[in-house]
């Protein structure tokens, strides 16, 4: 008999974009690549209310000593994420976009 053990744990935290991998994996986005004028509309709301919806994100590393060591891999959130790095490349003298 399997034991069920679960592997998602469930938390909400600001992270680095610099720390978040991209992945492609297979999902619907993913597989019909960015919609273009989504992004424009996401990058336009998160602007005016910010982020609604969290992304999700799986973690790959965590170093228990420095936070800002670990590393994530995207999980879903695709257009929120690139929303978030086309805002940071716009806003480069603000760090209001560093963290998702």
């Amino acid at each position: 008999m399997n034991i069920f053990i679960p592997t998602v744990l469930y938390r909400s935290k600001l992270i680095n974009l610099d720390q978040i991998e991209p992945l492609e994996i297979e999902s619907q986005s993913r597989l019909h690549g960015v919609d273009a004028d989504n992004l424009k509309n996401v990058e336009q709301s998160i602007e005016q209310i910010g982020l609604q919806e969290p992304i999700c994100v799986e973690a790959i590393n965590i170093d228990e000593q420095n936070e800002d060591n670990s590393t994530y891999r995207l999980r879903s959130g695709n257009h929120r994420f690139r929303a978030f790095e086309n805002l940071r490349n716009k806003h480069k003298n603000s760090a209001l976009y560093d963290k998702i």
